[in-house]
């Protein structure tokens, strides 16, 4: 790592804090919806899913380790769809395959089905599909307003660190590709270099809803305005709908997409870095399990810690503030928003995860209120959410990427939770 490394984690202080024991998630976060009416489950394999295996193994990504694998894989969703046809006939439809991050299928079952299900002999674990909703912060006004572009204008990183070379995939309501700032087109060449709508499920990520543009601004933007990482490339992964709904199964597709969006695996293609701006407060074991398994793999993925925080900044109240998923996932970075003030946003989640995982969450800390970046259409709005701050944060970690990129998300992790400090709203227990 260059010599200047040290210097430029110390400076990223001024804008980011520790958190051990607050958080915050998107002000612009997904919160839990009602359940599908159509009762949709993953239904885990006993088989690792491809990368998990190679992960394993300790072999390389080699087209001739992947194709064995996938055949083995395969093999088993073949043998377990023919037992529920078996048994079920066709009153239980089957649904997406995955096969990389997991070894899974997607089921539509009556709750009374399900139980009949786990005791199929190949089968591992069942999750029952969640629904999330993008939803907004209100009374947020009172706070001054933070540009996106302030660690730029204050000059705290030099000019040389912009992430160039780093491959950022934002898995949001898509991208407005179109809009100046994010180079103006999709596809080769373009500064969003790939994408697909896994909502939808067509080539087109274009985002209506203005979130993930939001967020792919503060990333990397180039143009009026220069997000964090303003050389980044993006890959634009649409899970959520034009309304902000999305749900499990649609956002592990996106995640599955990051680690190969060509399908080719001897094309370097892949994010580097993942940003979730989107969450719930229930635990999601099949998200939270991609997410780790995508860690695994090489991706440093940074997740909104949520917007359900406390009425007041006693960490005695985390206990009816649990973390969801998928920032409960242990090998992402959670982070929290902080306002003008350096202080943790009122809003912002924090405590333990709602799986009750000895573990706190969030790590660390980044300014979410009245957040300045790019709209649909070329223009440009405010947002408050800890759904601001994690692509700070993921921002962040490209510009690291770019200066070491031969270090592990967890060196990454260490690297930026070691450099940080505490600030209001954090226990003074677990402040470093």
């Amino acid at each position: 790592m260059k010599n200047n490394t040290i210097l430029f984690l110390i400076t990223l202080i001024l804008f980011m804090s520790i958190v051990s024991t607050s958080q915050s998630r998107e002000v612009v976060h997904s919160k839990l919806a009602s359940a599908s009416p159509q009762n949709r489950y993953i239904v885990e394999l006993k088989e690792q899913g491809v990368y998990q295996k190679l992960a394993v193994l300790k072999e390389s990504d080699s087209g001739q380790a992947i194709q064995k694998i996938r055949a083995t894989i395969n093999s088993q969703q073949e043998a377990f769809k023919t037992d529920v046809q078996r048994q079920f006939k066709s009153s239980i439809p089957i649904g997406h395959q995955f096969k990389s991050l997991l070894n899974a299928i997607v089921v539509t079952a009556q709750p009374s089905q399900v139980e009949s299900l786990s005791k199929l002999t190949s089968v591992k674990r069942i999750h029952k599909v969640i629904q999330y909703k993008i939803t907004a912060v209100n009374d947020v006004t009172d706070y001054d307003v933070i540009n996106v572009d302030l660690l730029r204008t204050s000059q705290l990183i030099e000019d040389d660190i912009d992430g160039e070379g780093v491959k950022v995939a934002i898995v949001d309501t898509g991208i407005d590709y179109t809009h100046p700032d994010l180079g103006g087109c999709l596809g080769s060449g373009c500064k969003v270099y790939a994408g697909y709508d896994f909502f939808d499920g067509d080539e087109d990520p274009i985002d209506v809803h203005s979130h993930g543009t939001h967020v792919a601004g503060i990333v990397a933007a180039n143009g009026e305005l220069r997000g964090i990482a303003p050389a980044a490339s993006l890959l634009a992964i649409k899970v959520c709908s034009d309304e902000g709904y999305c749900n499990t199964t649609d956002i592990i597709k996106g995640l599955e997409f990051a680690l190969d969006p060509d399908g080719d695996s001897a094309t370097d293609d892949g994010a580097d870095v993942l940003n979730l701006s989107l969450g719930s407060s229930s635990e999601d074991k099949a998200l939270r399990d991609a997410v780790n398994n995508l860690v695994e793999m090489g991706v440093v993925v940074v997740v909104s810690a949520g917007n359900d925080g406390p009425d007041d900044d006693t960490f005695s109240s985390a206990s009816e503030n649990l973390i969801g998923s998928p920032a409960d996932a242990e090998k992402a970075i959670t982070v929290a928003a902080s306002d003008s003030n350096k202080n943790i946003a009122e809003f912002s989640s924090k405590g333990y995860p709602s799986s009750g995982a000895a573990i706190l969450k969030p790590e660390v800390a980044a300014p979410g209120v009245s957040i300045y970046s790019s709209i649909p259409g070329g223009g440009y709005g405010y947002k408050t959410g800890t759904s601001m701050s994690s692509p700070m944060v993921a921002g962040v970690v490209a510009l690291l990427k770019q200066i070491a990129p031969e270090k592990s998300p967890e060196q990454l992790k260490a690297a930026l939770v070691a450099t940080a400090t505490s600030i209001a709203g954090s226990d003074p227990t677990f402040s470093v």
